[in-house]
């Protein structure tokens, strides 16, 4: 098993070197603005990088001439382009989107996995960055990320508040029931004070068993006060 690994693991790397090569070579042909050799053309846009069939193609832009083509998929080794095409742009090296020159913004890079198809102990991943420089080939033990199971996300069930209840408050008679001590007519809520303490149980609107100050009268008892003077309640 350990040798299984290990040749493995060569393989990748020796594959590996290839592409870096390949793309160090395309990146200094684009800077110098080299064209294919014995090419007609004298003026270089972009060189597009991109894997056919089983090797790596370096070409001209707008030419349609190859600078190279490198068989590179052996030993059941794969490399895929993430994009898949690569445009090293003329006179600077950097990369480009496209061939409309749409130049990759900083932090925007290009990735390309160098993988077993038949061993899946792990791969390369090489790293170019938006100048066009080769950044890194680390080996990643596992699988690709597109090949690692995705997760059942977790559904998060809102917590809901518990509910407050406001306890119902019975409001305070603002006179006084029948037997409460009293003082004058007015503190009851029959308004009748009789020996210092309310006579009578309040209705839902009190009725009146004497008369207030200003009606008119007969005799003492006919006032809430007991003092009718001149026929009027004081």
């Amino acid at each position: 098993m350990y040798l299984n690994n290990f040749n493995a693991q060569q393989n990748l790397d020796k594959v590996s070197n290839e592409v870096v090569s390949s793309l160090k070579l395309s990146h200094s042909y684009a800077k110098t603005k080299q064209v294919p050799i014995g090419s007609a053309e004298t003026e270089l846009r972009y060189i597009q990088v991109q894997m056919v069939g089983s090797g790596i193609v370096a070409r001209a832009s707008g030419i349609g001439e190859t600078f190279f083509d490198i068989k590179i998929n052996n030993n059941g080794i794969g490399v895929s382009f993430s994009p898949g095409v690569i445009y090293f742009w003329a006179g600077n090296g950097f990369l480009s989107h496209d061939g409309a020159g749409e130049m990759y913004g900083a932090g925007e890079t290009v990735t390309i996995t160098v993988q077993s198809q038949n061993n899946f102990i792990g791969y390369n991943a090489i790293i170019v960055d938006a100048l066009g420089q080769v950044k890194l080939i680390s080996y990643n033990e596992g699988v690709l990320p597109s090949r690692v199971p995705t997760a059942v996300p977790t559904t998060v069930v809102p917590t809901v508040a518990p509910t407050t209840t406001i306890p119902t408050v019975t409001p305070v008679p603002v006179c006084r029931l029948g037997g409460v001590a009293c003082g004058v007519h007015s503190d009851c809520c029959s308004y009748y004070c009789s020996s210092g303490a309310c006579l009578g149980v309040p209705s839902a609107t009190p009725t009146l068993s004497c008369k207030l100050g200003g009606v008119a009268c007969g005799v003492h008892g006919d006032c809430c006060s007991y003092y009718c003077n001149l026929n009027f309640c004081n």
